[in-house]
């Protein structure tokens, strides 16, 4: 990608472009927000530098590779870092995260389900507008043809909005057995320390430093 300085918001209308199966990357951005909403079956993260990622959830494994002073708030089936430094990672995982090569990495729960009442704007900003322009389009098409398509439904109240998309959240998550966080988040398996001790390259993030999710911007650049 090679962008600087950019916050994206990728919302479901995007990621129905993928083939099913088909990871998504991220791949050499700097001093980047990106905001990933909704299933994806895969997620790599690769050289990224002072990034902040929010993402989930992701039915299949998650691979960071790479990545310096970064924030990264991911749900996924499994996590794999390699080549990490200096990084804060807030995990839901159903499984042991593996770091290899790295180190200065911190680690905390990831409470996906604060971002319900906010993963309505990329996807619905998003779709509708789509939406919006195919009914103007084809309002034309009939005007031209001596006939008229009838008024779209008024938006709906922001609240029931929410509602459903808290709804649509939850199933997500439980289509990708993540309903729950459990513990693993903190179970981690560093492949580069081979001794009983804990390992050097990791620690938990103390609750006091630990962040909440942002607002999710209304658009994307």
């Amino acid at each position: 990608m090679g962008l600087r300085g950019a916050t994206l918001v990728y919302g479901p209308c995007q990621q129905q472009q993928l083939a099913p199966g088909q990871a998504f990357v991220l791949h050499d951005l700097q001093d980047c927000s990106v905001f990933l909403v909704g299933r994806l079956s895969a997620l790599r993260l690769q050289q990224l530098r002072r990034c902040r990622v929010y993402a989930g959830p992701v039915a299949g494994a998650t691979f960071v590779s790479g990545v310096r002073d970064c924030t990264l708030m991911v749900a996924s089936h499994q996590v794999r870092i390699h080549d990490a430094c200096s990084c804060d990672l807030y995990l839901r995982t159903r499984s042991h995260p593996i770091i290899e090569h790295s180190s200065g990495l911190r680690f905390a729960p990831f409470a996906i389900e604060q971002l319900a009442g906010q993963l309505q704007a990329p996807g619905s900003e998003h779709c509708s507008s789509q939406q919006a322009q195919d009914h103007e389009q084809q309002q034309q098409q009939q005007e031209q043809q001596g006939n008229s398509l009838p008024p779209r439904p008024p938006q709906q109240q922001s609240q029931q909005e929410e509602g459903s998309l808290a709804q649509q959240l939850a199933e997500l998550l439980a289509g990708t057995q993540l309903s729950e966080c459990g513990g693993m988040w903190q179970a981690v398996q560093d492949f580069g320390w081979v001794k009983a001790s804990q390992s050097p390259h990791w620690a938990l993030l103390p609750e006091q430093q630990r962040q909440q999710p942002p607002p999710l911007p209304l658009t994307g650049q």
